[in-house]
């Protein structure tokens, strides 16, 4: 059970380009953009455009989103630091990502949870949990595939 410090909810829409472009734009004017290089955001404490730099907390939010929409968990633990355990529960394939080297503690999230879906396999939800206890919590819903997407959702 996840019990956290202090909740943020937020409506918006996701928009996910294979393999390395992601765009959330949030009904609240706040939005977060991520190509292979640069992170774009404007989600309280980080706004701005920043570089995407090897074992910093915004590399570690923007693969987050990128390998979990495309199921790469592992590869996101091993760049990470992440011990994974998996266990199914609820109609949920719950895969949970826990900081195991000490040298990381401090950056990047504390642990990750990804729930996929047991029969369509589709992500359902990310729940990102920082060292102070507080967790973030995208749920995905109302999944659409191949549609025309505007690309300048994904200027940065």
């Amino acid at each position: 059970e996840i019990k956290s410090k202090k909740t943020i909810s937020k409506n918006g829409k996701l928009f996910f380009l294979a393999p390395k472009k992601f765009a959330a734009l949030f009904t609240t004017d706040n939005y977060m953009i991520v190509n292979p290089s640069h992170i774009k955001l404007d989600i309280g404490r980080f706004s701005g455009t920043y570089r995407l730099r090897d074992g910093g907390i915004l590399r570690s939010l923007s693969n987050v989103f990128l390998y979990g929409f495309r199921g790469c968990v592992q590869q996101l633990a091993d760049e990470n630091g992440y011990s994974l355990t998996t266990e199914t529960k609820d109609g949920y394939h719950v895969i949970t990502g826990t900081i195991k080297k000490k040298k990381l503690v401090g950056v990047g999230f504390k642990q990750v949870i990804f729930k996929y879906n047991v029969d369509t396999l589709l992500l359902k939800e990310i729940i990102l949990r920082d060292y102070r206890g507080n967790c973030d919590v995208y749920t995905i819903s109302n999944v659409q595939y191949d549609v025309a997407v505007d690309h300048k959702n994904f200027d940065i």
